[in-house]
Order: C-alpha cells, then structure tokens, then sequence
C-alpha cells in the first residue's frame, strides 16, 4: 500500500511538472517570437544643420541638434512606455525593415535635407537575434510612409526640431 502512494505521489509530481513546462514552453515561446526595438535614430543633416533624436525602450529621447559655426546643443527627455510602445507599432506598421535608401536624384533641388531612420530591433532576448536597420533619403525624394514615420519620430520630442536649409 506504501508503494502505490508513493507511486501515485510521483505520477502527480510528474504530471504537475509536465503541465508546467508545457505553460512555460508557450510562454516563452511568445516571449522569444515577439519583436522589440530597442533603438531609434531619427537624424536630419540640412545644409546648415544637423540634428539627432535618440529614443531607447525605458523612455529616454536624447535631442542632438549643431548649427553650423555653434556649439552642441543637447537634450533629454523621458517618453512614457505607451508612447514608447506606439512608435514601436508605428514603425513594424511603416515596414521601415522593407525600406530601401532613396538618394538624391539629378533633378532633385539641390538644398534639400538628408534624413535618416536607424532601427535596432531584437527578437525575444536573444543577442544573436538583433537586427539593425537604417533607410537614408534625400528630402525630396523620400517615400510618403518614410515621411510620415520621420515626423512621427520628431513629433514625440514635443519641441520643434531643428533643419536649417537655404
């Protein structure tokens, strides 16, 4: 009688080890499938300026803008984690990893902006899995999604950026 107890014990420990794994299977399954960015760089070179938004998971946009013949100006400030989470979606919606460099075109004017998206994204927490991504485009020969994601992007400083041209 002792022996089937503790059979029946050990037959219950490995069902309720079993169904464990199987949740955390799925879990991390999830876990691992789900994209995260966790870098964006928004820069923007004018003929007389260049400026650089940062923004990283926990919130934090770093505003980097050089007038030419001035000093550095540099910013920080904190983005909550739905906003965070917005421009993430914003950004897998916009296909920006499917987006090409659109230079400069003969016929383009010649005083246009450069604008520049840099995306880093990881699958899950897997260092191998990382991905970085960056779209170059001459202003006025840029796709409308890229436009929109980069003032999407600079909306989220909340301040005007700085592109002085001609």
């Amino acid at each position: 009688m002792n022996k089937n107890k503790i059979i029946v014990v050990i037959a219950i420990i490995i069902l309720l080890g079993l169904l464990a794994f199987k949740k955390y299977k799925t879990y991390t399954k999830n876990y691992l499938e789900k994209e995260r960015i966790t870098y964006i760089r928004l820069e923007i070179q004018a003929p007389f300026s260049h400026t650089a938004l940062t923004i990283v998971p926990d919130g934090t946009i770093t505003y980097e803008a050089e007038q030419r013949g001035q000093e550095k100006n540099e910013k920080t400030k904190t983005i909550s984690s739905q906003q965070f989470g917005q421009i993430e979606q914003t950004i897998l919606n916009a296909n920006l990893f499917a987006m090409i460099d659109s230079p400069k075109k003969e016929d383009d004017k010649f005083d246009g902006s450069t604008y520049s998206i840099k995306v880093k994204r990881r699958l899950g927490t897997l260092a191998y899995g990382a991905v970085e991504h960056t779209v170059t485009c001459y202003e006025f020969s840029c796709v409308e999604d890229f436009l929109q994601l980069k003032d999407s992007i600079a909306k989220l400083w909340g301040e005007e950026v700085m592109e002085i041209g001609i």
